[in-house]
């Protein structure tokens, strides 16, 4: 676990726990549950910052998790 928190908007509250996870085999998931799968660069994901690409609740995670990894590289 890398840390939790409570993410509050004008119109629902989440208690949300984010886990980091190192995998180095080949991603499977159920094909009829999935409508597309994109896998994107950290640069890709940081070029749709603020364009709407994301959620809101996506972006304040994506900044989140950034500041927690600078934290943890520093120490």
């Amino acid at each position: 676990m890398m840390y939790s928190y409570v993410m509050t908007s004008d119109i629902e509250r989440q208690f949300v726990t984010t886990f980091r996870c190192v995998w180095d085999s080949p991603v499977s998931y159920q094909k009829e549950e999935i409508d597309e799968v994109r896998l994107l660069t950290v640069e890709e994901v940081e070029s749709r910052l603020k364009s709407g690409f994301f959620s809101p609740y996506f972006e304040e995670e994506w900044n989140r998790c950034k500041q927690w990894l600078e934290a943890v590289e520093r120490c």
